[in-house]
């Protein structure tokens, strides 16, 4: 109800089943789904493998200030 009321849709892959299996219409939408899921899936592992690489701070010294 949430994602209505912004006017978002969920993106979830349906699932078929051996008795059930999909039809090309929702294998097409699958399709769809699954490009957005890699390229976001994508971004958030190279900032879970790239997290501990970034530039350190410069170690604080402060400063004296003569009046």
């Amino acid at each position: 109800m949430l994602l209505k009321r912004f006017g978002m849709l969920a993106n979830i892959c349906e699932k078929g089943t051996s008795a059930c299996p999909l039809k090309r219409e929702e294998r097409r939408a699958n399709k769809q789904k699954s490009r957005i899921r890699s390229r976001v899936e994508h971004a958030f592992g190279r900032i879970a493998q790239f997290g501990d690489r970034r530039r350190p701070l410069p170690p604080y010294r402060p400063t004296s200030i003569s009046l």
